[in-house]
């Protein structure tokens, strides 16, 4: 997926990176994969705040989902974490209406956000 290609391409260095998926997908040398599952039972809040404690410079969250969650994510980015997170919205356009749901303000969005990736699967036969 293109946050793991980010994920990989940042990995190239000296940064400290920390990812939280469901499920980990892919292994990269050089980051820090937590699968969810570890936290069943705590919000997604309270496992981001746990990795936060690992000080990372970029912090990789497979799904953002509940607005608890992206009250950390917005400490942290506004702290100087780099944060990438996959959020289900059919477009860009509906993302920006998808974050204000989970509580993000428009100041926050205006100082915080780089940039959104859409991705859409296609249908296609496979010819082999």
């Amino acid at each position: 997926t293109a946050l793991h290609v980010m994920l990989r391409q940042l990995a190239r260095g000296d940064r400290k990176l920390v990812s939280l998926e469901d499920p980990i997908e892919a292994i990269f040398d050089g980051v820090l994969q937590i699968d969810a599952s570890v936290f069943r039972g705590r919000s997604q809040a309270a496992a981001l705040r746990a990795l936060l404690r690992h000080d990372p410079d970029v912090l990789m969250i497979g799904e953002l989902g509940e607005g608890r969650a992206f009250e950390v994510v917005e400490h942290a980015a506004s702290s100087g974490v780099l944060v990438l997170a996959g959020l289900r919205a059919p477009s860009a356009g509906t993302a920006v209406g998808a974050l204000r749901r989970l509580g993000a303000n428009r100041s926050a969005l205006r100082h915080l956000m780089r940039g959104f990736l859409v991705q859409h699967a296609l249908r296609t036969v496979c010819k082999e």
